[in-house]
């Protein structure tokens, strides 16, 4: 059965956009995330640090067994 229709896949073309645009666009927004980060780090007291590298670490750790346990699982070892 075939569609006479045309499916609407959420594309925008238009003669603005180019990839210089994207680009400073993803620039920008990230510069903005790290600066901010940045300034909260700098008012961080030795205490918190410890809380945010162990709760890291925590979640390292458990993707580490869950990669560890699915490897098994397969029967090979992934490294």
């Amino acid at each position: 059965m075939k569609r006479r229709e045309k499916k609407d896949l959420g594309v925008i073309i238009q003669d603005t956009l180019t990839p210089e645009r994207h680009n400073n666009g993803l620039f920008a927004s990230t510069y903005k995330t790290l600066s901010n980060m940045r300034v909260a780090f700098s008012y961080m007291d030795k205490s918190m640090m410890k809380k945010i590298i162990a709760t890291r670490i925590r979640q390292e750790d458990r993707h580490s067994k869950i990669m560890r346990s699915q490897s098994v699982f397969e029967g090979h070892y992934k490294v």
